[in-house]
């Protein structure tokens, strides 16, 4: 005689509940983890813009024959005037 079974067992709950508890912490850290990704993206961008807009104001071209101008002074480059903004 063939037993048909109406009630979920108290095993398979908990066997569902880790399986389903071990794939949401997978994807959970994967956020984490692009979060982070695109946090460092974005201050390397920052970096990256703010070195090109103060290039860009250096090298112009109504500038090039002056030579008391920013691309004949070496001496006062100085990279602590890129502060990195807060994202969080």
């Amino acid at each position: 005689m063939i037993r048909i079974k109406k009630f979920v067992t108290l095993i398979e709950v908990i066997v569902g509940s880790v399986i389903v508890a071990t794939i949401f912490g997978g994807l959970f850290s994967f956020f984490l983890a692009a979060r982070e990704y695109i946090h460092h993206s974005n201050k390397r961008v920052y970096i990256a813009r703010s070195i090109s807009d103060d290039l860009n104001g250096k090298v112009r071209q109504d500038t090039w024959d002056d030579v008391a101008g920013p691309l004949y002074a070496a001496s006062d480059v100085t990279w602590d005037k890129y502060i990195l903004p807060n994202y969080y």
